[in-house]
C-alpha cells in the first residue's frame, strides 16, 4: 500500500498508548474533545499521526 500518513486515535487516559506512539514517533496532533462515547459516557480523544517522509527518515537514520 502506498500510504502517506497513518493515523491513531486514543483516549486521553491510556498512558499506554500515548507512550507507545511517542517512542514510534508519532506526532501528536490535538484534543477532540469529547470524541469518544462509550458505555453512555463521552471522553476526550487524542489524535496522533506519523507522516511517510517522517516513517522513511527514520528508517534512514537506522539503516546506517
Amino acid at each position: 500500500m502506498a500510504l502517506n500518513r497513518v493515523t491513531w486515535l486514543c483516549l486521553t487516559d491510556n498512558k499506554a498508548a500515548v507512550k507507545t506512539l511517542h517512542k514510534f514517533n508519532y506526532k501528536e496532533e490535538g484534543l477532540l474533545r469529547e470524541y469518544g462515547f462509550f458505555e453512555g459516557r463521552f471522553y476526550d480523544v487524542k489524535i496522533f499521526s506519523i507522516l511517510k517522509k517522517d516513517y522513511m527518515k527514520d528508517l534512514n537514520f537506522f539503516s546506517n
